[in-house]
């Protein structure tokens, strides 16, 4: 044989072979496709666009809007966490097994069949049968509109979708985002306050005065917003004649949040119903149904400007501390921290770490004792105006230094007049600011006391045989 023949004849046998291990490559395994087989819901769970269930308990639609689920045909707001529950449970729903049913599917409970899921995603829909439980608890038949088999599944998705219409609406009056939340005011009916969320993200206060926002107080009070629960759904279609019957001319309360992108959305609150004083009327001004709330739940949101507003001295974390002046009259103590630690500033002796980390804790955990009502005291009485003492703290963020003006005792108190910088209110302070201002170098540059030791235990003490034996015990 030449050896062009034999080289054309390698190439082709080399060529077949390829093919053939790329088209083995593209076909399933015969795992994949008995895995493919027991699927009975072959849709991603975004293309799925509505839910038509029928059940022992009710029928219910639920459609997917770009403002989340619906309920249909009211439109109203669906529960999402169930709406997608019941996504998951189809998008995962597999088999234990395929049986075959020659003798029909009646035998199964699926003709007809206990409850059916529809499931649309565009153009496509299926539809899933669901019939008696199995001998095996927690199972369920199972069969698919289009597909000879009776699956054993699961029963989990028959039980999050057998529920009374009134099940799938959302139990929440307001989901809100303390993260996307931008702007919130209450009125009670006068206003209460008003929060704004700054340039550096920060919660200010606006109304009715200005001033820093603590911001675990104001996501404290969305948090118990988004929580507040729907107890009864009174009317989806209630006239708007009939607002002064539900307390809502003016209303008892009145709250606004804004998120960011999106319109605000008003909440009212109005009088307690007429066959329950423990409930009050509620509404919300971007849909129209009538709600009912508790009371009790209502009253935590109804706080006070004061109640929301910065009760810290200064915003820092102590690893970020690099300067710390402590200024009382003519004494004024500058600590500075280097690369070898810190030291009083001019000084070259290195102070105590652990006395340090103890100091910048205190000053970073400093409150407010209360805030004073304008006129309460003037500064300058109060020694404010210019400050008998003052804390001021640099950090290595870059953040312009923060600094606490001290002034007098007030009246026979320990406790001192202050002034956060760039806040206007005078404040209370309390004692433990005069011992920050005693602090002396002296002390920062001796080591904490080791801790005190453990008290021992009698080993009998321990095992619980340690008395009884010499009062009588026995």
């Amino acid at each position: 044989m030449k050896w062009k023949t034999t080289l054309v004849l390698f190439l082709t046998t080399v060529g077949i072979g390829a093919y053939i291990s790329l088209v083995d490559l593209r076909q399933s395994s015969p795992e994949q496709r008995e895995a493919a087989s027991k699927q009975l819901v072959r849709l991603a769970d975004p293309e799925i666009a509505q839910l038509n269930l029928e059940f022992p308990k009710g029928r219910a639609t639920l459609a997917r809007h770009d403002t989340g689920w619906r309920l249909m045909p009211q439109g109203v707001r669906a529960d999402a966490e169930l709406a997608e529950r019941l996504v998951d449970e189809l998008t995962s729903l597999i088999a234990e097994r395929a049986l075959s049913s020659p003798g029909g599917q009646g035998a199964f409970g699926l003709d007809p069949a206990v409850g059916t899921i529809t499931v649309t995603a565009g153009p496509q829909s299926v539809t899933i049968r669901l019939g008696d439980t199995t001998a095996t608890a927690g199972n369920r038949y199972a069969a698919v509109t289009g597909r000879p088999e009776v699956f054993v599944v699961p029963s989990a998705l028959f039980d999050a979708a057998d529920q009374p219409p009134e099940r799938f609406r959302d139990p929440l009056l307001f989901r809100t985002d303390a993260r996307s939340a931008a702007e919130i005011s209450l009125a009670a009916p006068a206003p209460r306050f008003t929060l704004r969320r700054g340039a550096e993200r920060e919660w200010r206060l606006e109304a009715p005065l200005a001033d820093l926002a603590d911001p675990t107080a104001v996501e404290g009070w969305l948090d118990r917003l988004g929580g507040l629960r729907i107890q009864r759904f009174l009317n989806d279609t209630p006239q708007v004649e009939q607002l002064a019957v539900w307390g809502f001319d003016p209303p008892a309360a009145e709250l606004t949040v804004s998120h960011e992108g999106q319109p605000p959305v008003t909440v009212f609150f109005g009088r307690p119903l007429p066959d329950d004083a423990s409930l009050v009327h509620a509404k919300r001004s971007d849909e129209p149904p009538l709600y009912a709330v508790a009371a009790h739940d209502l009253e935590p949101l109804l706080k006070d400007a004061n109640d929301l507003r910065q009760t810290a001295c200064f915003q820092l974390a102590p690893r970020l501390v690099a300067r710390l002046e402590l200024r009382d009259g003519e004494r004024r103590l500058v600590l500075v921290r280097g690369d070898g630690g810190w030291t009083v500033e001019g000084q070259d002796a290195v102070l105590n770490a652990g006395r340090m980390q103890v100091l910048l804790e205190q000053v970073s955990l400093l409150r407010t004792v209360s805030f004073l009502d304008a006129g309460a005291a003037d500064p300058a009485a109060a020694g404010l105006a210019p400050p008998i003492a003052s804390i001021t703290v640099g950090t290595s963020d870059g953040r312009e230094p923060q600094q606490l003006a001290i002034g007098h005792p007030i009246g026979h108190s320990p406790n001192r007049y202050g002034r956060i910088e760039r806040r206007q209110a005078v404040v209370e302070l309390p004692e433990t600011v005069t011992a920050l201002l005693a602090t002396t170098p002296d002390v920062l540059a001796t080591a904490l006391p080791p801790p005190p030791p453990e008290p021992a235990h009698d080993e009998d003490d321990e095992h619980g045989h340690g008395f009884g034996e010499e009062d009588g015990g026995h």
